[in-house]
């Protein structure tokens, strides 16, 4: 197991020079530090990863996969999450508020009661997304109605 880690975090060195994240920000991510402001974290590859209530405030997650991660929680304020993968990822209360969403991926995950105002979803993938209780901009009411989210009764749409 241990070789199994040193091997990881010496893959981990290398893809972070090539893709541009952060290998401080990525084992603070590992070791469950939840202080990632301004985090770096582009191209990295953190699927099933947990960590809630983390501050991402401003955190660069470009291209990042989180794919059935826990951010449950987190407060993401103007992060970019620009063309990340959140499918299956549960993001329950998370604040995302002026978050840049372009082409983010949040196909079948858990948005209850996220806070998405000022973020713009108009290239948002939101599929079968929970929305339940979800707060979000009303110019977007007819991006979010057309994606076949879950609990679009619930949103409440903010001006």
């Amino acid at each position: 197991m241990k070789r199994y880690c040193m091997t990881a975090l010496v893959l981990l060195a290398v893809c972070g020079t090539i893709f541009a994240f952060n290998r401080e920000d990525i084992i603070k991510v590992k070791n469950g530090e939840k202080d990632l402001k301004r985090a770096v974290l582009d191209w990295a590859k953190l699927d099933g990863i947990s960590i809630i209530g983390a501050d991402m405030q401003e955190a660069d997650l470009q291209y990042a996969s989180l794919v059935a991660a826990n951010l449950s929680g987190s407060r993401l304020m103007r992060a970019d999450l620009s063309y990340a993968n959140f499918s299956k990822a549960n993001l329950t209360g998370a604040i995302l508020t002026e978050a840049r969403l372009r082409q983010t991926d949040f196909r079948d995950a858990i948005l209850r009661s996220a806070d998405l105002r000022g973020a713009n979803l108009s290239t948002t993938i939101l599929s079968n997304a929970d929305l339940e209780n979800a707060s979000i901009s009303q110019r977007f009411v007819t991006v979010v109605s057309n994606q076949k989210v879950r609990n679009f009764h619930t949103i409440q749409w903010k001006f």
